[in-house]
């Protein structure tokens, strides 16, 4: 009895070592937020408008970390891991790839990270296919409220997620096959519709020489 409870207490000391790893790791590429909004060139809109990305229940660790490089390609002000087992797939693969987004956080629940988030002023889009969702080339987030995407397990958000939603987004269809597509790709597609609405200015191309 005195080995199964050193040993249990030895196995919970590991996970929290580990769990502290990481958190330090996520806290070295946080960046404080600029106390001066800018703007990126003429004619674009404020950078006050901002992008956040929300991962919950996402277990494949190649659809999470292309998720937060799209959103660090996109320029999102921030990314928000939410649960255990979204933690435990970024962790898999992180450090893979360089990543920028200013500011990463961990969530332990969506309730948190949503209540912090709309609190600063954030309109929550779930990316889902749903009765009442609109196809994110339509724009449906063409306002003055900054913008956060929730992008859920591979087999779509639970009915718990969608109840925190403002409203929710689908990616059109236009081939004949299954009619659902990766939530990496999904992802992806809708930050580029933001960027592009949000009119960044592109950053110069890189031509590599082969």
């Amino acid at each position: 009895s005195s080995s199964s409870s050193s040993s249990n207490s030895t196995t919970t000391n590991t996970s929290t070592i580990e769990k502290d790893k990481m958190k330090n790791l996520l806290q070295q590429q946080q960046c404080k937020e600029e106390k001066e909004e800018f703007k990126r060139g003429e004619g674009s809109k404020e950078r006050q408008i901002k992008l956040a990305v929300i991962l919950k229940s996402i277990t494949k660790p190649c659809n999470c970390m292309n998720i937060i490089r799209s959103a660090d390609y996109f320029g999102a002000s921030e990314v928000v891991i939410v649960g255990r087992d979204t933690l435990t797939a970024v962790k898999t693969l992180w450090g893979s790839h360089p990543i920028s987004v200013p500011i990463i956080r961990i969530e332990s629940t969506l309730k948190k990270a949503i209540t912090r988030l709309k609190a600063a002023g954030y309109k929550v889009f779930g990316i889902e296919i749903e009765e009442s969702s609109q196809p994110v080339s339509s724009l449906p987030f063409a306002h003055t409220h900054h913008t956060a995407f929730l992008a859920g397990a591979e087999w779509g958000l639970s009915k718990d997620a969608m109840s925190f939603c403002d409203g929710f987004v689908y990616i059109s269809q236009f081939g004949a096959g299954v009619p659902c597509i990766n939530v990496g790709m999904a992802s992806s597609i809708a930050l580029h519709y933001f960027a592009e609405w949000r009119n960044e200015n592109e950053k110069t191309r890189k031509i590599k020489d082969y």
